[in-house]
């Protein structure tokens, strides 16, 4: 078993197979830190990492890329005693971190007592909200109650820009709940989607988020829900924004965290360091496990999309079922280089990248086996062109 460098979240990412299959391009995934030798540490389809936890479909908001469609009513919403066995079935199968998300988690009316039910469970809390619900008092509440991280969703440093993505005023009362955030001495994380709506807002965030000392996550909207397909980045502006992300990193490594849709693999730096953040493969089911509003469990929420159903949380057996049978590894299977097409099939990054990110293959691409949106294949392209160009 090969170790492999710590990874840019501190997971310890080590070749070999953890179900005994034997598998040549498989890898176990620790925590940075833990000992391998300790089983409770090693995060599995049956043991998986973070509980990503959808509480609510309701939304003040109506962002175009929204991929709940939100706001949408969701009749079905669990309840709170239903969310209490969620989080103890949860924490019974090794789950060490809990991150509430919607629609907006300031909708849900007994957001305390959810909060109050992860941390009874034994839970670390973090919330993800648009920020424009936030006020002092919220703020001061959730110090209280021990929230761990607040991440906020902030798509441009101009307000116009941000306004014609989340709606007029917004960025103004975004504003305000940090500020709240911040005088409550909460932690604070920002995450931004890029379109073609905000590429240009990328360094400008930066500059707003270290000069409050906050951190950055980046990512690209993909084409789930509502979102409009004129809005999607072309692959050169993927690009572009890749290598804007990846100058930013190269100096800040720890205060950026670029998501695993712009981490393909590439031939330059600092772009190329973007990639030693990609865990060898998709981990949705193994890192993170992402339970739906009306209780149907997909491998993360990037993957919150029909054909990655794998179950309800109501249906005989629970969530403990749907990790026994790992049905998360069986919904991804697909995510392999045997599988790749085209280009990628006979790419020299195909053992390791296996395509990428699957919702970009699913919401972006062509066809789910050949990424587009990939750093290398843009390279050589480019490249190619060049050494063809008779002039």
């Amino acid at each position: 078993m090969t170790e492999r460098p710590c990874a840019h979240d501190g997971i310890r990412v080590r070749r070999g197979s953890a179900d005994g299959s034997g598998d040549p391009g498989g890898f176990r995934y620790f925590k940075s830190g833990d000992l391998a030798a300790d089983a409770t540490r090693e995060f599995t389809y049956r043991h998986p990492y973070i509980l990503e936890l959808e509480i609510t479909w309701a939304c003040n908001l109506a962002c175009p890329h929204c991929y709940v469609n939100a706001p949408l009513a969701c009749p079905d919403e669990l309840t709170l005693p239903e969310i209490r066995e969620v989080l103890r079935e949860a924490r019974a199968a090794g789950m060490l971190e809990l991150s509430l998300t919607g629609g907006e988690v300031c909708c849900r009316p007994d957001l305390m007592d959810v909060i109050a039910a992860g941390h009874e469970a034994g839970f670390p809390v973090r919330l993800v909200t648009n920020g424009t619900l936030v006020t002092p008092a919220i703020a001061r509440a959730w110090r209280d109650a021990g929230i761990l991280l607040v991440t906020v969703s902030l798509d441009g440093v101009d307000p116009a820009v941000h306004d014609a993505i989340r709606g007029p005023g917004s960025h103004a009362k975004t504003l305000a709940g940090l500020d709240a955030l911040a005088a409550a001495g909460l932690q604070v994380s920002l995450i931004a989607a890029f379109s073609r709506i905000n590429l240009d807002q990328i360094e400008g965030l930066w500059d707003f988020a270290s000069a409050r000392g906050f951190g950055l996550q980046v990512q690209m909207v993909s084409g789930k829900g509502r979102t409009p397909r004129d809005i999607l980045l072309s692959p050169g502006e993927y690009h572009a924004l890749g290598e804007r992300v990846a100058a930013i990193f190269a100096a800040h490594p720890h205060r950026i965290v670029p998501m695993d849709d712009l981490v393909t693999p590439s031939n330059r730096h600092p772009l190329s360091l973007l990639h030693r953040t990609w865990q060898k493969r998709c981990t949705g089911g193994i890192l993170n496990l992402f339970v739906r509003a009306n209780g149907d469990v997909t491998p993360c929420s990037a993957l919150a999309l029909p054909e990655n159903v794998v179950g309800n949380v109501r249906d005989p057996g629970g969530l403990r079922a749907i990790l026994d049978e790992e049905r998360c590894r069986e919904n991804l299977a697909w995510c392999h280089a045997r599988n790749l097409r085209g280009v990628c099939a006979n790419c020299p990054h195909a053992g390791v990248c296996h395509g990428g990110c699957p919702d970009i293959l699913l919401t972006v691409c062509r066809d789910r086996f050949e990424n587009e949106y990939c750093h290398h294949r843009i390279e050589t392209a480019e490249i190619t062109a060049a050494l063809l160009d008779p002039s």
